[in-house]
């Protein structure tokens, strides 16, 4: 508005100028390339400032475009990590599975974006599932070949899934290959191999340059063996990078480019635009030259002029129209100054039932007090933004990311904002939150498996391996009753094999009670807590000191084996690491929860040991305490030990 005003004040002040000095001078050729001169400027400037909004506009809907592609080329790779991490965590917890084909289908089926799973022994790979079509890359060696060592190593490097490629396979076409390395007892084994084509992925990610009218793509990536920049789709990428937006994928190092495929439509339509700028100025300059001639119409010219620039005032309205999402600007009191066409849209409402309503009407339940709050936040500090439910017209409520801020004009403050609906975005999330509960359902369904087989082994172990080590020693000292006492030498080896009969019975029983430890079953988990104290003095000598101060705990049996073995863990991390003398363990009924607090006086845990993914033993004890809704947090300074601190529910006890 301030432009045309600007605007109009110029053209009247040239429009005197020509008059007084049409009469002076009487040289209409002169005012008349004055006239031109000076609208010229005055067009051309404006020219440039459309020609800025429309390059503007259209990088924001390359940098959107962009950054959707990118969400959804990320959400297709954690296919993968999914799938990766399921395959190593079978090979780290049980080998390499024997019915390796039914485990990789029954991944595949649970990852659309996968198209083939591989293992390898370190650098050999040595399952492949689908087999057909495959069978060419058995026994090949991904570390001997210069063109995947580098990104394998790079894999092998990073410690987690890494994307290399794409590159042309073995068995023919172009795919991704993400590479996730296994690691047990810090040696490392193999990689868990997903293999995806690179059509899947383009597909995945809607890339597609072929069928999406409005945009062109490019996926390049810099090749570690030649370090130039690797392109693979068929679009080319302008010398001029100025409408080209441009994104990193830091999964496997890509980049992404995003222009728009119509760049001449926004050039034609400012090249008119500055040719009926020329026009009109050509136009005004003969005009001024004749209504020099003629003074008694140079006031109905300038306003013939004027109006057209108030023509200007439109541009306005295209611009808040052609913005994504919805726009509105409301005064302190609610009530609404300007909208555009998406808010009608949207929300179902006219432009004269939107004139009569208030911001907080297109909201219901909580979020209208949220909604008020946040509008007198930006009031008071200029800025705030919020997400809620917008209440269309019949009743259908959309998640919507509201941005807003305070302007001043003319001695009144005004909230201007943007709503964007976010609805992709929370069903994503939703996706997301199922998939990691179902990870937690099979974690806990794997933990009790292998505490059953545990359970199994260890019973097998002491009742029959033990049994038989008994009927062995009795035999063996009824034999060294019925030698005489002459045969010295035979009696000395007799004894001997006693000595080692009763060392290996003494092996079994602990063997037997590391794998489930009896106690558990038998007494409880208090006594058996206090029990794992005890051997864990003796084993490292280490000082433990335990104290319970809770009398009545009768959890089930899969949550006293999970806070078992927490604290059986706990302990472990204290003999590798802690560097401590002694250990002091307390359970105790605080404020309806059950807390176990094991602290050392070690060398102390800092937050970046604590809060490292790598470490698998700190990870299972976090997922045990999430099975049961319990919460573990680690604490630790340096030199002065770390504390461990389980906190359980007592109503989720008391459930179960």
């Amino acid at each position: 508005m301030s432009c045309s005003h600007n605007v109009t004040a110029l053209v009247n002040y040239v429009a005197k100028k020509i008059y007084i000095k049409s009469i002076k001078s009487r040289k209409p050729i002169l005012i008349g390339c004055l006239v031109f001169v000076v609208l010229t400027i005055v067009t051309q400037l404006l020219t440039y400032h459309r020609y800025l909004h429309n390059r503007d506009q259209v990088l924001q809907k390359v940098n959107q475009e962009a950054d959707f592609v990118r969400d959804k080329l990320k959400g297709a790779l954690s296919f993968s990590l999914s799938a990766t991490k399921t395959l190593a965590f079978l090979v780290e917890e049980y080998g390499v599975p024997q019915d390796f084909n039914g485990i990789a289908r029954e991944i595949l089926e649970a990852n659309e974006y996968v198209d083939a799973l591989e293992l390898t022994s370190e650098g050999v790979i040595t399952h492949v599932y689908p087999l057909e079509g495959n069978e060419s890359v058995i026994g090949y060696n991904i570390l001997n070949d210069s063109s995947t060592r580098k990104e394998a190593l790079r894999a092998l490097e990073k410690k987690h899934l890494y994307f290399a490629g794409p590159l042309t396979l073995r068995q023919g076409g172009q795919a991704v290959i993400g590479r996730l390395p296994i690691f047990k007892d810090d040696k490392f084994l193999g990689f868990s191999v997903v293999l995806v084509k690179l059509s899947t992925l383009l597909k995945a990610s809607g890339i597609d340059s072929l069928q999406n009218r409005s945009f062109l793509y490019q996926l390049s990536k810099v090749n570690p063996s030649t370090g130039e920049e690797q392109f693979f789709l068929p679009a080319s990428i302008p010398h001029e990078k100025s409408s080209v937006a441009t994104v990193v994928v830091p999964d496997g190092e890509w980049k992404l480019y995003v222009m728009q495929r119509d760049k001449e439509v926004v050039f034609f339509d400012v090249l008119g635009f500055a040719l009926l700028g020329v026009i009109l100025s050509a136009t005004a300059g003969v005009f001024a030259g004749y209504l020099i001639r003629q003074p008694q119409r140079l006031n109905e010219l300038v306003k013939e002029k004027t109006s057209q620039w108030t023509a200007e005032k439109n541009l306005s309205e295209s611009i808040i129209n052609s913005m994504p999402g919805v726009f509105y600007l409301c005064d302190r009191n609610g009530n609404y100054i300007r909208w555009n066409k998406n808010l009608e849209l949207v929300s179902g409402y006219t432009a004269d039932e939107i004139k009569t309503m208030h911001p907080l009407d297109f909201f219901r339940g909580n979020d209208v007090q949220k909604i008020k709050d946040k509008i007198e936040q930006v009031f008071e500090n200029k800025r705030g933004e919020i997400t809620a439910f917008f209440v269309t017209k019949d009743m259908k409520k959309i998640p919507y990311y509201f941005n807003g801020r305070r302007v001043d004009f003319k001695g009144v403050e005004y909230l201007i904002g943007v709503g964007i609906d976010i609805s992709d975005r929370m069903e994503t999330e939703v996706k997301l939150r199922e998939r990691t509960e179902e990870i937690q359902r099979l974690r806990a369904h794997l933990e009790k498996i292998q505490e059953e087989e545990r359970t199994r082994i260890s019973r097998e172990i002491h009742d029959e391996l033990g049994q038989q080590l008994t009927c062995l020693k009795m035999d063996t000292a009824w034999i060294g009753k019925k030698i005489s006492s002459e045969e010295k030498m035979i009696h000395q080896k007799l004894s001997s094999m006693l000595s080692v009969i009763d060392d290996t019975v003494k092996s079994v029983r602990r063997i037997s009670s590391e794998l489930r430890p009896g106690i558990l079953d038998d007494l409880g988990l208090i006594p058996a807590l206090e029990w794992q104290s005890q051997e864990f003095e003796k084993r490292t000598g280490i000082k433990s000191n335990y104290k319970s101060y809770v009398k009545d705990l009768n959890p089930t049996s899969d949550m006293s084996t999970n806070i078992f073995r927490v604290y059986q863990e706990a302990l472990t991390n204290v003999a590798r690491h802690a560097q401590a003398t002694s250990v002091e363990t307390t359970l105790a009924e605080i404020d309806d929860h059950v807390i176990l607090t094991i602290k050392d006086n070690g060398r102390g845990i800092d937050k970046a040991e604590a809060s490292v993914k790598e470490s698998l033993g700190l990870v299972g004890m976090r997922e045990r305490a999430l099975l049961f809704q319990g919460q573990l947090t680690i604490e630790g300074q340096s030199q002065k030990g770390t504390i461990v601190t389980l906190k359980i529910p007592l109503l989720k006890i008391n459930q179960i």
